[in-house]
């Protein structure tokens, strides 16, 4: 599970409940008719917002720590009000909760491991494993977390990448301080370069890991550290599918029908 990606977007207080009353009325809405969780991270800057929001001189926030209350990492939480632009609206654990979910109900034995044993455990965490699924957004990661997935799809584990957006940006943590990350985004639409160049928890460059790419050894596929070896696929339709008279599968290219 992607707790470190958890942490960097805890307690998110999106612009959109900042500046919009109509879309807050709206998440109000949604949260009450599905009986979600009702606390919005907006209504407790108490707490601490996100790495996405600012303090309050404007700088990005660069550090964030699961040592405190995470309103949006909850069984429930909806993020998003508009079920036709969204769907369920739900977003990182919530959502992934859902796949835990879906195992427990079609039978399937499972173990549940954190990118804190990732980071921690390396390869040895996933070595004895026949198949290892992420979930829906595994953004953030060290090198600790990428190396140690590389290596267990390099070594034949069958590594099932279900999100999107995944293994895009750097982080560190710090040793001193369980739970303390550190994010520095010098690009995008949430810069957060904090004290400027200067690395509080790892002297190191501050960069997307795909621009990061040529420090590592080469993987082929694609993806953002080009991990997960993904490529177009090509599926068959059954005849009464395809249409045919012939009693013929017909191949059909995924570019062209998704």
């Amino acid at each position: 599970m992607s707790t470190f990606t958890y942490v960097i977007y805890q307690n998110n207080a999106r612009l959109e409940w900042l500046t919009d009353p109509d879309w807050r009325k709206a998440w109000q809405a949604r949260t009450e008719a599905w009986n979600g969780y009702p606390h919005y991270p907006g209504n407790h800057p108490e707490y601490g917002w996100s790495t996405y929001n600012y303090h309050t001189d404007r700088t990005g926030i660069c550090f964030a720590s699961w040592q405190r209350p995470m309103l949006n990492v909850r069984i429930g939480y909806i993020t998003y009000p508009h079920e036709e632009l969204r769907a369920s609206g739900l977003r990182h654990y919530p959502a992934d909760h859902h796949l835990l979910s879906w195992l427990e109900a079609k039978g399937y034995e499972f173990d549940v491991l954190t990118d804190w044993e990732l980071h921690h455990d390396g390869h040895s965490a996933l070595k004895d494993y026949a198949v290892v699924l992420t979930g829906t957004h595994p953004e953030y990661h060290t090198r600790q977390t990428l190396d140690a997935l590389q290596a267990y799809r390099d070594g034949g584990g069958r590594f099932c990448y279900l999100g999107g957006n995944g293994f895009y940006w750097k982080i560190a943590l710090s040793k001193e301080q369980p739970g303390l990350l550190e994010i520095r985004r010098a690009r995008g639409r949430h810069p957060c370069l904090g004290c400027g160049s200067r690395r509080v928890l790892q002297p190191a460059r501050w960069r997307v890991w795909r621009a990061l790419a040529a420090q590592w050894p080469p993987a082929p596929g694609a993806g953002r550290r080009r991990l997960h070896g993904a490529r177009r696929f090509r599926r068959f339709l059954l005849p009464h599918q395809a249409g045919s008279a012939s009693g013929s599968a017909r191949c059909v290219d995924a570019r062209r029908h998704r």
